[in-house]
């Protein structure tokens, strides 16, 4: 632990994928710069949290977790929506669903030309995802008869990075069933996710290795001394001098210095309340609450963005589901967690832990009068090839398998996702206690054009289930477990109204933009308009959501932030002789 009012050349708040990726990335350049990076929560070693197959109650674990909550929806039957987010060293990857799918070219295009930075075009985005993984797709880490399903081009993955990125080397039956079943019904396999192009469904890489949890606190295993790990600091505010970051302070008073900049990665629900407490944001937010405005900032908690989701079950066969009965035999189970403890291999490593996912384009959505209403350019972006409209996931576990294993059929999941959703929500200033949270005013199902995603893409998706490949494998007596009760539009969106939640990616908070672009709150570089010496390096900053899960986003983001901050303090120069 540092001494109070301790200095660094750089101080980074929040230990997350972004915060980790900044830290590794200008701890381990040339010039050895003094680094601290800044953690509200614990150390998470416990090595229960890095059980793959425990994945869905990992996210319940109040010791890990920031159980933040929406205000009441009131479109959403007055709802609080989930918006629980990780905390600890590893942020949100220590308790997320851990899949690993990089986004689409044209977004990582769409994305430069929004900024007008060749830095995060597809290109640059890909080289520093290639340098970020080792991934293990050689076939003795995958199942036999896998590369029908599985076949990725070695040239879009890294192979000695920091990221351990994997699959199971024994699939659930489900894994390649649905993908069979999709094929049937007209649909694409599409052999590697990760190419730039995800349309089609796919065997989901996810960042596990032998069974374990891979998480960003994997990336500072290797750093120098120069980097300095502080936990269980909570920031108020940053510290200025004449407008400029000279440091932060702490929730208990204490101060820690920084002598080049100060680099905010506490991601899009965290950060905006970071600054609005340093006086950066909306004035009349701030007068509101006694805080002295230093930059008006009045996008600071806008443009917030989301993926929201329904999951659907069904009731399959015994004969097809393995999961189910070893979620209903505790013996199996103690047994099995030894075994991973032991030797990181077992049930725990490989049962249920595989997941597919799929990112389609909706023809009925592109025709639709809502697609029609929206500006030129976003129809145009919309229709890009590699852009989706939906996706679906699979999981075999199901959350009934842990309250009650023996009340339900055979579970298989799906979950049905919105992808660039058009609802524009806010994060809101809601106290002057730096402790307390945000007010979280999400957007789901409120624009047209969203609605008609859910319709159409509900509708695909259920003359799937319904179709012959599908159904025989039908649970003879519970075969839709939880579904809407028919595909009329009403019944559709009552489902979704009753069901729909947060996948966890909130994005936009802080949004980039090109210089002089009055609604961003910062330029490409990642720098805080009206200020200098500090940073936003996380989702917060993206212009649009990228359409992936959205944890392979924030390490984009950190790398490309430490690239840009080692190149602006020369900090891989070489000494002169």
């Amino acid at each position: 632990m540092s001494s109070p009012n301790a200095e660094y050349d750089f101080i980074i708040v929040g230990a997350g994928p972004a915060g980790c990726a900044v830290a590794q990335g200008i701890s381990s350049s040339l010039s050895n710069p003094s680094v601290c990076l800044v953690e509200a929560g614990g150390t998470n070693e416990d090595v229960n949290q890095r059980i793959a197959g425990n994945m869905f109650v990992q996210m319940l674990n109040p010791a890990h977790t920031s159980p933040y909550e929406s205000t009441p929806q009131k479109h959403m039957y007055d709802r609080k929506i989930s918006l629980v987010r990780g905390t600890g060293l590893g942020g949100s990857s220590a308790v997320n669903f851990m899949a690993w799918t990089i986004g689409p070219r044209d977004d990582w295009a769409h994305v430069s030309e929004l900024t007008g930075d060749p830095d995060w075009n597809w290109t640059n985005a890909k080289r520093r995802f290639r340098a970020l993984e080792t991934y293990h797709d050689a076939p003795s880490e995958l199942p036999k008869g896998a590369k029908k399903y599985l076949n990725p081009n070695k040239e879009d993955h890294g192979y000695q990075g920091p990221l351990h990125i994997g699959f199971e080397d024994e699939w659930d039956e489900y894994t390649t069933s649905v993908l069979d079943i999709w094929a049937a019904n007209g649909y694409e396999i599409n052999p590697d996710s990760g190419s730039g192009d995800p349309i089609g469904f796919s065997v989901c890489p996810k960042t596990t290795y032998n069974g374990t949890r891979v998480t960003a606190d994997d990336l500072l295993y290797s750093t120098s001394k120069n980097l300095e790990i502080r936990t269980g600091s909570p920031v108020h505010k940053v510290l200025f001098k004449n407008k400029r970051a000279i440091g932060i302070i702490l929730v208990d008073g204490t101060i820690l210095h920084a002598k080049k900049e100060v680099i905010l990665s506490a991601g899009a629900l965290d950060t905006p309340k970071i600054l609005m407490h340093s006086g950066i944001g909306p004035s009349e937010q701030l007068a509101r609450y006694g805080i002295e405005t230093l930059v008006n900032s009045k996008q600071v908690g806008q443009n917030y963005k989301d993926h929201y989701h329904v999951q659907f079950k069904y009731g399959r066969a015994e004969r097809t589901n393995r999961v189910a009965a070893f979620f209903r035999d505790p013996d199996r189970q103690v047994a099995s967690l030894r075994e991973w403890k032991t030797y990181r291999t077992g049930e725990y490593a490989n049962y249920g832990t595989s997941m597919n996912v799929g990112f389609f384009k909706c023809e009925a959505v592109l025709r639709s009068k809502e697609f029609r209403a929206l500006p030129a350019e976003e129809q145009s972006r919309l229709k890009k090839p590699t852009v989706p409209t939906y996706e679906i996931s699979t999981a075999g576990i199901a959350p009934e398998y842990y309250t009650d294993a023996h009340s339900v059929p055979p579970l298989l999941t799906f979950t049905l996702f919105v992808h660039n959703s058009q609802g524009k929500g806010s994060v809101e200033l809601a106290s002057a206690d730096p402790t307390v949270p945000l007010d979280f005013k999400p957007a789901f199902m409120v624009h047209p054009y969203d609605q008609r995603v859910i319709i159409e893409a509900t509708r695909e998706f259920l003359k799937v289930t319904k179709s012959a490949a599908f159904k025989e494998d039908e649970h003879p007596t519970t075969p839709e477990y939880h579904a809407p009760a028919s595909d009329s539009e009403e019944d559709i969106l009552d489902f979704w109204r009753k069901n729909c939640g947060s996948t966890w990616h909130m994005s936009g908070t802080c949004r980039m933009g090109r210089r002089g672009d009055d609604g961003a709150v910062v330029n490409s570089q990642l720098l805080v308009n009206g200020v200098t010496g500090l940073r936003v390096a996380d989702l917060g900053v993206m212009p649009i959501i990228a359409s992936a899960h959205t944890q392979s986003t924030a390490y984009q983001v950190g790398l490309t932030a430490a690239e840009k901050i080692i190149a602006q303090h020369s900090l891989n120069a070489r000494p002169a002789l």
